[in-house]
């Protein structure tokens, strides 16, 4: 039975929402989300503000991909006495996405911005995903923001959490941070971050270092970039890079989620936990077995811990093998999931994990 005629099958934005419509991915917002949406202004009035800690003097900045528009999460640094006091400021997308709205009942039946190398079905309109909630630089902006004090050894001795209003100062982009980083080259209007650039490299290194001490599984697993052309079609597929900027924002992040989930947990609050269990014990069998044969061994299979397989990758590394050892490994953990319970994170090696950061992209 044909339901839809969508164009002819070697156009590739054919094939493309042919895909969407067998997978039940929807792409069109119903009328009332759109009309809401578009109701939805950018305004920023006292009301808004009431409760709220000013930070729009503060030196804050976003750090996304080239193309990005929805940029949800800005960072802060300020030296301590003591080590660091690291801001994380998300897009309060909450003040503008009410409790069973439309516009919150569409979010929720999405879950999720989709993306794909030729552009986006995003879990908000672009009304909001790519403006109102964006942290645009010069504009204010309502966030939540994380405040964690670190000391020099990249522990946390103090956290924070408050509604804020900020103003990000600079929009970068990974290649420009990683530029920075590692020639010190910078154009002079951005010179007065210069140095908390510096400095956030530096603690973002020894988060980093500190986190795969602890049990945290660093998988080398190369993904494909897919670079399409004005018509559609793929051109080339290139090993994505992944500079030092993607792994600072990484550690920055991964440091508000736990922080936040750590917060939740002491004050016995109710949350949702973005939970990773143990890998089964059939499959880790399977895979000691296949790894023997490179004559690598785990300590254990009984009661198998994150430490023995970051290990086993460490041992591999820089080897011929060491693709299909990450590959394997990684088809034999469980899948990531949210739940109300809470096993703790297998694979990063965390008690207390949650999603705080990009509301604009995910729903839980």
């Amino acid at each position: 039975k044909i339901t839809e005629i969508l164009g002819y099958s070697n156009d590739p934005k054919v094939e493309l929402n042919s895909i969407f419509r067998k997978l039940g991915t929807r792409i069109e917002f119903p009328l009332d989300v759109l009309e809401q949406a578009k109701k939805t202004t950018a305004h920023i009035n006292n009301k808004d503000l009431k409760n709220r800690r000013d930070l729009t003097g503060w030196t804050i900045f976003t750090i996304d991909g080239e193309t990005a528009k929805d940029f949800d999460d800005a960072i802060s640094l300020d030296v301590t006495d003591v080590g660091f006091r690291l801001g994380v400021h998300i897009a309060d997308v909450s003040h503008y996405v009410k409790k069973n709205s439309s516009l919150d009942k569409e979010a929720l039946e999405r879950g999720t911005s989709i993306y794909f190398p030729s552009g986006v079905v995003p879990m908000l309109p672009f009304e909001l995903s790519n403006d109102i909630c964006s942290l645009k630089p010069n504009v204010k902006r309502l966030t939540l923001t994380a405040l964690i004090d670190f000391n020099h050894k990249g522990e946390v001795i103090h956290s924070e959490f408050f509604t804020s209003v900020i103003k990000s100062r600079i929009r970068f982009t990974y290649d420009e941070v990683a530029s920075v980083l590692k020639k010190g080259d910078i154009e002079k209007k951005y010179t007065e971050v210069i140095d908390i650039l510096n400095n956030m490299h530096r603690l973002s290194k020894v988060l980093r270092k500190q986190r795969f001490k602890s049990g945290s599984v660093d998988f080398h697993v190369p993904e494909p970039e897919i670079h399409m052309n004005s018509k559609g079609t793929v051109e080339k597929i290139t090993k994505a890079q992944h500079n030092e900027a993607h792994e600072l924002i990484e550690e920055f992040m991964l440091s508000a989620n736990q922080a936040v989930a750590r917060h939740l947990f002491e004050q016995k609050l109710p949350s949702i936990h973005r939970i990773h269990e143990s890998p089964d014990e059939k499959k880790i069998n399977a895979f000691q077995e296949f790894v023997s044969g490179f004559g690598l061994r785990l300590s254990s299979t009984d009661k198998i811990r994150s430490t023995d397989l970051q290990n086993i990758l460490k041992k591999v590394r820089g080897r011929p093998e060491e693709r299909v050892v990450n590959t394997l490994l990684l088809r034999t953990m469980k899948k990531a999931q949210y739940s109300q319970k809470n096993p703790g994170h297998f694979c990063l090696g965390f008690k207390h994990y949650t999603h705080f950061t990009s509301p604009i992209r995910r729903y839980p």
